[in-house]
């Protein structure tokens, strides 16, 4: 097990953007490696709906990272999602995911929230395997997306 923190983002820095950028290819080989947006990085850390949680070895150095979000409905009342839940390959197998995903389990205990939704693509195995691992189950929907022009 490596000696892993685990952080709400307060307040932003280059290095922390440099850092998340660096694993974000990880998930998917859309991304660049680029660091964050300024400006996203900004306005997740200043919203009260969103926050990026970052693991960090003792040194500091970033691991892992994901971004959750409340969405709420009339309907569906409050619920959180999930997104680029991603831990450096190096570091997978030292209990990172595992610390982020209690972490994050816990965000969502302190603002109500009793359900959580996310996508994985389905050759992620490992991130399945995982999710299932941890209570997650696969729901039987359709996703849909709009591009905004």
């Amino acid at each position: 097990m490596l000696d892993i923190t685990v952080e709400v983002l307060t307040t932003y820095s280059q290095e922390d953007a440099v850092a998340i950028g660096h694993l974000l290819p990880f998930l998917s080989d859309s991304f660049s490696g680029e660091p964050v947006d300024q400006q996203v990085l900004h306005d997740i850390i200043a919203s009260p709906y969103h926050d990026q949680l970052v693991a960090r070895t003792s040194s500091g150095t970033v691991v892992g990272t994901l971004t959750i979000s409340l969405t709420m409905g009339t309907g569906v009342l409050r619920k959180a999602w999930l997104e680029d839940f991603v831990v450096d390959p190096g570091a997978q197998g030292g209990g990172v995911g595992g610390k982020l995903w209690d972490a994050m389990v816990d965000w969502c205990h302190s603002r109500g929230i009793n359900k959580l939704d996310f996508t994985s693509h389905p050759t992620r195995e490992a991130a399945q395997h995982f999710y299932l691992k941890h209570g997650a189950v696969v729901r039987d929907t359709n996703y849909f997306r709009k591009t905004i022009d």
